[in-house]
């Protein structure tokens, strides 16, 4: 988000002065003591970080601006660059949570910098899991050899290309010691980060055993499809009685694929009735909302 302007948060504070006199009682007049540190803060907060910051937290929350006050206080404190005091001191006024989770990564770094993993780490315990591979990556450098293998394989497999760009031999030793339930959330992560082809390379070297290796299976087409191989989709797939509805509506996509791969040739009919069976095939299988949703889709 863009630094707040100024000029405006000063006419917000006016407006909002103004809103709070109509409802005030006749024997109160003028803004109160916060209202004015708040005026002050934000008069501040371009030319004296360091003074407005103390100021915001010395306002307090309250029933006017308490977004403008969290949103300045947290950009001062992020140019600052401060100790983890004074983001702790931010974080017990209880911002919103988009900026609780800025505040929290501003926090782990500043321990980092002290530095103090350990502290860090049960920080980022606390984070949601959009903000946590920010945090992992700054635990890459923890000399607590446990502190930074945890955030290692936790970035293997929600984010592969923060850790392989990190530290390539780290990245290959993790990855080595993965689980087959890991290794198949590390190929969606792989996939959503645009790499499906590496996805896929990797899956194709594994083969496990009963509901693990469908799974691979599935998670293996899918990345085929996604890297444009429908053929090699089609060819990963369980058939027969192992198949599942979402093996079908898969593979009904893979066919789909192949055909328009075709198109406008005479044997592409054939493949797009392909397409049509195994649609069926999948409709006809107990399925969630979403393998039906796809299945209809593809006889469309």
């Amino acid at each position: 988000m863009n630094r707040p302007s100024k000029i405006w948060l000063k006419f917000v504070l006016a407006a909002a002065l103004a809103a709070a006199a109509c409802v005030q009682s006749p024997q109160v007049t003028g803004p109160s003591i916060r209202d004015l540190v708040l005026d002050q803060a934000l008069s501040l907060a371009e030319a004296d970080p360091h003074r407005a910051m103390d100021l915001f937290a010395d306002a307090g929350p309250g029933p006017i601006l308490e977004t403008a006050r969290m949103e300045s206080w947290a950009d001062c404190l992020r140019r600052l660059k401060p100790p983890p005091s004074a983001w702790r001191r931010y974080l017990e006024d209880g911002p919103p949570p988009r900026l609780a989770a800025r505040a929290r990564l501003g926090l782990i770094e500043a321990l980092a910098r002290e530095p103090d993993y350990a502290a860090a780490a049960e920080e980022r315990d606390l984070l949601p899991d959009s903000s946590g591979p920010a945090a992992d990556e700054l635990l890459l450098d923890a000399p607590d050899p446990l502190i930074r293998r945890a955030a290692a394989v936790r970035l293997a497999v929600t984010s592969p290309r923060r850790l392989s760009s990190h530290d390539t031999r780290l990245d290959r030793e993790v990855v080595a010691g993965l689980t087959p339930e890991q290794r198949m959330e590390r190929s969606r992560s792989l996939r959503r980060a645009g790499s499906p082809s590496r996805a896929a390379a990797e899956l194709r070297r594994h083969s496990w055993s009963g509901a693990t290796e469908r799974e691979r299976r599935r998670e293996l087409a899918q990345a085929e499809l996604d890297a444009g191989s429908p053929r090699r989709a089609l060819r990963a797939l369980p058939d027969g009685r192992s198949a599942e509805a979402a093996d079908h509506a898969l593979r009904a996509r893979a066919y789909r694929n192949r055909a328009w791969s075709l198109y406008p040739e005479k044997r592409s009919g054939a493949v797009f009735r392909d397409c049509l069976t195994a649609a069926d095939r999948a409709l006809a299988l107990p399925s969630d909302a979403s393998t039906r949703q796809s299945a209809l889709a593809l006889k469309l």
